[in-house]
């Protein structure tokens, strides 16, 4: 299984690599626009910061921070392991694990959010019912429960019709994938 993984990861971070850098914005645009009227003003919400090739949700981030809405980010601690952090505004954030931009290393960590804030999930492709495959360490797959709101967020070309899962992978309960909800 792991194998087969493997070469999904492969063939999908390829297809992202290779897609078009005019449907990459305007896939970017209409998820961003998608989720802002679809969360509820003012309700908090768990977001990431993308790494190089992901969907990048900083246009939401920074719609919230300027009505004054925090949003929680992730800090890398340790194997596997993320905490929490409410923040306010980009300036509070520094380059990190994976040289992902997230909160600085002086930051109030929290272990856990609050069970009715809504988790933005990145991955390397989304499937039917909720399906995901991330990139391998675990992060997200540890951090997601059955009962946590969560919506997958990645390009169109990350939808994938059948992903291989293992006992350990997590769902997510949406997928908004190129701007558009997915079964």
């Amino acid at each position: 299984m792991p194998e087969a993984k493997s070469r999904l990861r492969q063939e999908l971070r390829r297809q992202r690599r290779a897609f078009p850098q005019g449907d990459r914005i305007r896939e970017e645009s209409k998820s961003v626009a998608m989720l802002a009227d679809w969360l509820p003003a003012g309700q908090p919400f768990a977001s990431y910061m993308a790494m190089p090739g992901e969907l990048s949700l900083q246009e939401l981030h920074d719609h919230w921070w300027q009505v004054g809405i925090a949003v929680w980010l992730p800090r890398v601690v340790g194997d596997g392991e993320m905490k929490w952090v409410l923040i306010n505004r980009a300036d509070e954030l520094s380059p990190g694990a994976y040289d992902i931009l997230e909160p600085a290393a002086d930051a109030d960590l929290r272990a856990d959010l609050p069970g009715d804030v809504v988790c933005l999930v990145p991955g390397v492709a989304y499937g039917p019912g909720g399906l995901r495959l991330g990139l391998g360490g675990g992060f997200y797959d540890r951090f997601l429960t059955a009962d946590r709101p969560s919506i997958g967020i990645g390009f169109s070309c990350q939808w994938c019709a059948d992903i291989p899962t293992e006992a350990h992978d997590q769902r997510v309960q949406r997928v908004l994938c190129g701007g558009e909800w997915r079964d």
